[in-house]
């Protein structure tokens, strides 16, 4: 049996009561509903399980048909370690099957290539180039972005705020050396919140403000923020730096089908209404309760749910105007 579900079966659990759904064939509905309001994509972490390069898994190369015949959903994000190889005709394959099932890819996510911040030759070579294969990888997807993490950070980073300052001071050169790379290729380096000093929004802006480059943004995971941190707060303060966005989900209320810990309603209002984001928005299920699928599924429709209500309420103010 392949490791994604078929769609009955996933009809048929979500009608004895394990997840809520909203009407089948939505998602065709709502990706056609509003240019200006955000895109969703499928986020390859939601399928480490399912598809990769072991003989039970699903090869990466039928990723673009799964992502529009399984989950109706016409972008991607893909994640680098379900590559079963980077060679040219490998990523010519995936890029025929992207235009074969008109699915684009959205971005991808890097983490494998050595820790973007300070470091000392040759290291930093080293790690310079092998973000900028992925780079070159992107531009044969006519991918627009790879998304990177920043680490590399001292133990002493949080002793006093000027450590923290001049990590993020000597941080800024390699990634404008990689941002400057991209721009040659016509693509974007996409900086996420992660871990250390990138799970705080401040520095995180920080950073970004310090490369100082057009091709140099963020893409946040809307939960990667460190314990404490209000993440309605942080991303209110990281969405003028924001170009696509990671939605994650764990789990979701068996009746309203909602997001257990995050108000994906005013995440969204927020991130679409306050700031009219029209970017991508991949679309991530972490959790472990439900099925790949059906957490992809029910993620998918939580969100196009939340969108449909802001188009509506646009929609009932400008009539009320």
């Amino acid at each position: 049996m392949s490791p994604i579900c078929s769609r009955r079966a996933f009809i048929q659990t979500a009608a004895a009561g394990t997840i809520a759904t909203v009407l089948p064939g939505l998602a065709r509905q709502a990706q056609a509903q509003d240019a200006a309001c955000f895109a969703l994509a499928l986020d390859a972490d939601s399928l480490l399980r399912s598809v990769g390069t072991e003989a039970e898994q699903i090869p990466m190369l039928a990723l673009p048909r799964v992502a529009r015949e399984q989950f109706e959903l016409n972008a991607l994000v893909l994640n680098y370690q379900q590559f079963a190889s980077v060679d040219s005709a490998y990523v010519d394959a995936l890029a025929a099957a992207a235009r074969q099932h008109r699915v684009r890819i959205a971005a991808i996510h890097v983490e494998g290539a050595g820790d973007l911040g300070p470091a000392a030759e040759p290291h930093r070579t080293g790690i310079l180039r092998n973000h900028q294969a992925w780079v070159d990888i992107a531009q044969r997807l006519n991918c627009p972005a790879i998304r990177v993490v920043w680490r590399n950070y001292p133990v002493t980073v949080w002793r006093r705020p000027d450590d923290l300052k001049a990590f993020i001071e000597d941080s800024a050169p390699i990634f404008r050396d990689l941002a400057d790379y991209a721009e040659t290729k016509g693509s974007s380096i996409y900086v996420t919140n992660d871990r250390g000093p990138s799970a705080y929004p401040d520095s995180l802006v920080s950073l970004v403000t310090r490369v100082n480059h057009p091709r140099f943004a963020m893409m946040p995971d809307v939960r990667g923020w460190a314990r404490g941190i209000d993440r309605y707060d942080a991303m209110e303060k990281v969405m003028p730096y924001t170009r696509a966005i990671t939605a994650r989900c764990y789990d979701f209320d068996d009746v309203t089908g909602e997001d257990t810990t995050v108000d994906y309603g005013r995440m969204l209002a927020l991130i679409c209404g306050t700031h009219a984001f029209s970017g991508t928005v991949a679309v991530h299920y972490a959790g472990s309760r439900v099925s790949e699928a059906e957490g992809i599924r029910a993620a998918r429709d939580l969100l196009l749910t939340e969108r449909r209500t802001l188009i509506q309420n646009k929609n009932s103010d400008k009539g009320a105007a």
